[in-house]
């Protein structure tokens, strides 16, 4: 994910995302299993090669290493994440560049 000057780490995140289409914005609603309409579908399953998946992870971990820069002293070694969908971003992120 190239930096683009003037937009914050989320939003480049966000535009990345509508960009490989993982990020869907459907303003007339797209109906989820439970019946109810949303105004976007998210489908990390298209972060399925390795240069996207550094994406993902390093928006992850950006995230973590943000929120956690406010409590001084904070450290931190391990992830916790859904078994099967975050595992790899768990390692992933156990190993930042």
């Amino acid at each position: 994910m190239a930096q683009k000057v003037g937009l914050t780490l989320a939003e480049q995140f966000v535009r990345y995302a509508l960009d490989i289409g993982a990020l869907e914005l459907v303003p007339e609603g797209r109906p989820l299993k439970s019946k109810r309409l949303s105004p976007y579908f998210f489908n990390s399953g298209l972060f399925d090669t390795g240069d996207r998946m550094v994406n993902i992870t390093t928006a992850y971990g950006n995230a973590i290493r943000r929120h956690f820069r406010s409590a001084e002293g904070t450290r931190f070694d391990l992830l916790y994440g859904h078994k099967t969908k975050l595992q790899s971003d768990s390692i992933r992120n156990a190993n930042p560049r």
